[in-house]
């Protein structure tokens, strides 16, 4: 019997069951979709336009945070532009920078190695920036710890962005 090729990602990467998160924008009039593993912490804070949201699983150890910011509002390049910077200003070591887009975002995947407590530690990071409504959105979602397949965990959540009413 021959599986769908989806089904067949699925297997490969080892991802858990998704389930719609959406996360409110508040006072902005709309929401994001993400297929995302069951979260089992979430908090988000707001002062203005900007909005600071995480949330992680600990079952799967996919983390994702989401920040808006009114700097590099102008276009998603700009975007992408303004925080991607900032992110490679950060001390950790990053590989295997791959960046691409989807319809809704500018996406950017690597790998981060640093040493923490005195051990090597190695996560599958990425980023999703788009512009809506005046502000540039990073979306970040993250696996740890590394095994085969993280990589692919992470842009399965990042490619899943939807902005809905």
């Amino acid at each position: 019997m021959k599986l769908p090729l989806f089904a067949v990602m699925l297997l490969a990467v080892g991802v858990v069951s998704a389930e719609p998160l959406y996360i409110t924008v508040p006072a902005e009039g709309w929401t994001l979709k993400l297929d995302a593993p069951a979260m089992t912490s979430m908090r988000g804070t707001s002062d203005g336009r900007r909005f600071q949201y995480q949330a992680s699983s600990v079952e799967t150890g996919i983390t994702l945070s989401l920040h808006t910011e009114t700097e590099g509002s102008g276009s998603n390049d700009e975007c992408r532009d303004t925080y991607w910077k900032k992110t490679l200003a950060s001390p950790t070591t990053k590989s295997d920078i791959n960046l691409t887009g989807s319809a809704n975002a500018l996406l950017v995947t690597h790998l981060t190695e640093l040493v923490y407590q005195g051990k090597a530690q190695k996560t599958a990071n990425g980023h999703a920036y788009f512009v809506k409504n005046g502000l540039c959105m990073d979306l970040h979602v993250s696996h740890w710890p590394y095994q085969s397949g993280s990589e692919k965990r992470v842009e399965v959540v990042l490619r899943s962005l939807l902005v809905v009413p």
